[in-house]
């Protein structure tokens, strides 16, 4: 589609010398922009021309300048725009001789613009961060020095707790109770077993975690690890 060749189609003859010289009159001014618009899109900077015409046309609303800035547009790829402007264009000059030509390239930028619809959400799941395969590989090392790591935490608490229960019991003062005695009791073994269990699980777990991240990805047949307590003790169990 060509653009519109002259001046005059849209804005005719000045009327009189006055306003030729009157650089304040909007009719003239558009008239100017048009021309500049018209020298760049000749030039193929379209994006001064799209500005021109735009401003020709925010001077004077005439409706043909509604054409040029589709053009524009449309060279420049902004298709939401240039539809909106050959649209408009067609809604206002309903008997254009350009109506046939304006309607195939509203169809065409319709397809376009639909197409890119249907890929935008492809290109946000594209461009949604996905693991490496290195950042994969350190995963579950990580967890499994994480829980290690909070195991011994809890074991080596329980374990203090139930010694200092222990020594409760064995240095009791004249002061302490009989029921204080026998809870201390109570309580110690159950926290001084159970923390030396939950601390050989996290140490094992941790070393195993360990091992797991410092071998080499390449020289791991699988990567598995288990863990768990057994009658004398901990087990683990893995094959890197």
């Amino acid at each position: 589609m060509s653009l519109l060749l002259a001046a005059s189609l849209l804005f005719g003859a000045t009327g009189t010398a006055q306003a030729q010289d009157d650089a304040t009159d909007p009719d003239l001014q558009a008239r100017v922009e048009f021309e500049v618009g018209r020298t760049a899109f000749d030039e193929r900077h379209y994006d001064d021309a799209l500005a021109a015409f735009e401003r020709s046309y925010a001077l004077s609303a005439r409706p043909q300048l509604l054409y040029n800035i589709g053009q524009a547009a449309d060279r420049l790829r902004r298709d939401a725009r240039a539809l909106a402007a050959f649209e408009q264009f067609l809604a206002e000059v309903p008997e254009t001789p350009l109506r046939v030509a304006v309607e195939e390239r509203i169809v065409l930028l319709r397809a376009a613009l639909s197409a890119r619809e249907r890929s935008e959400p492809d290109r946000a799941l594209a461009s949604q961060p996905v693991r490496t395969e290195a950042e994969r590989s350190l995963l579950g090392p990580a967890i499994l020095l994480g829980a290690g790591g909070l195991l011994t935490i809890g074991g080596t608490v329980s374990l203090i707790a139930g010694v200092a229960d222990r020594d409760r019991v064995e240095g009791a003062s004249d002061g302490t109770t009989l029921a204080e005695l026998q809870s201390a009791a109570d309580r110690a073994p159950l926290l001084m077993n159970g923390g030396i269990v939950l601390l050989a699980v996290g140490l094992a777990a941790a070393s195993a975690g360990l091992i797991w991240l410092l071998v080499p990805p390449s020289s791991r047949s699988e990567a598995s690890v288990a863990v768990a307590p057994t009658a004398g003790g901990v087990l683990v169990t893995g094959v890197f």
